[in-house]
C-alpha cells in the first residue's frame, strides 16, 4: 500500500543583511523567496525539518527536538547516538572524548527526571 502524506520542509537560511549583520532564518515553503529576499546575500540554506503535517510555530520545532535530543541524551551510556559519535559531521576531533559524569552533573539530570 502506498501512502501519500502532506511533508513539510523547513529550512534554516543564513546570511548577511543590508547593514552587513549575520542573520539566520526559519522558513517554510511558502515563505521561502521573501525570507530569501531579506538578506542581503544568502550564504547558507539547509533542510532544517521534516514534519507531517506543518508546524504550527517554532515552539513546536523547538519541543519536537528537544525532546527527541533529551531522548537520545538518555542513551549516552548504553548505546551510540548521533548526538555522541557526530556521524554526519564534516568535522571530526579524533582527541574528543567522553567525559565522566560529576555528582553536579548526577544530581543536576536527577532533578530534571
Amino acid at each position: 500500500e502506498e501512502r501519500t502524506a502532506d511533508i513539510h520542509v523547513v529550512r534554516v537560511l543564513s546570511g548577511k543583511s543590508a547593514d552587513g549583520r549575520e542573520m539566520f532564518k526559519l522558513a517554510g515553503a511558502d515563505e521561502l523567496e521573501s525570507a530569501r529576499a531579506s538578506f542581503a546575500t544568502v550564504t547558507a540554506e539547509h533542510v532544517y525539518s521534516v514534519h507531517e503535517p506543518k508546524p504550527q510555530s517554532a515552539d513546536v520545532l523547538y519541543t519536537l527536538h528537544h525532546e527527541q535530543d533529551q531522548q537520545l541524551y538518555k542513551q549516552l551510556s548504553s548505546a551510540t547516538n548521533c548526538l555522541i559519535d557526530n556521524r554526519w559531521s564534516a568535522v571530526k576531533c579524533t582527541a574528543a572524548t567522553i567525559r565522566p559524569k560529576t555528582a553536579p552533573q548526577v544530581a543536576s539530570e536527577q532533578r530534571r527526571a
